[in-house]
């Protein structure tokens, strides 16, 4: 199964580790340091099966970015990936509909069989 994956995250060493485990499943990633910038991609039809977001982005926060991706494409599912699980924006990124929130430093076999839950899943 070919997914593609956006991670939203404004730390590269995150989305390195984090592209690297996934392009290891054979799946097409995508890294993001702003919010922004995967809302432009969006806007242009790069459109991922599933997006993982870090809820506490510089600039646009990863629930500014959930509320504008469900706007411009509002199948796309997606995780929380944060290293604090207690924040406000944390809990407002899993009420906008994140279908799980993984907290750093999360293992790669976790993160790889949430992905696959959510994008087998009949009923996104």
């Amino acid at each position: 199964m070919e997914l593609r994956i956006a991670i939203v995250d404004d730390d590269p060493s995150i989305c390195d580790a984090v592209k690297l485990i996934l392009k290891s499943e054979g799946w097409e990633v995508a890294t993001y340091l702003t919010g922004e910038s995967f809302i432009d991609d969006l806007v242009r039809g790069k459109v991922p099966d599933c997006a993982i977001l870090d809820p506490h982005l510089s600039g646009m926060n990863g629930a500014d970015v959930a509320v504008q991706m469900q706007l411009k494409s509002p199948h796309i599912p997606y995780i929380g990936m944060t290293a604090r699980p207690e924040s406000r924006i944390t809990a407002r990124l899993a009420e906008l509909g994140a279908r799980c929130v993984l907290t750093k430093p999360v293992s790669a076999q976790d993160l790889i069989d949430q992905i696959k839950r959510i994008c087998l899943e009949v009923d996104r």
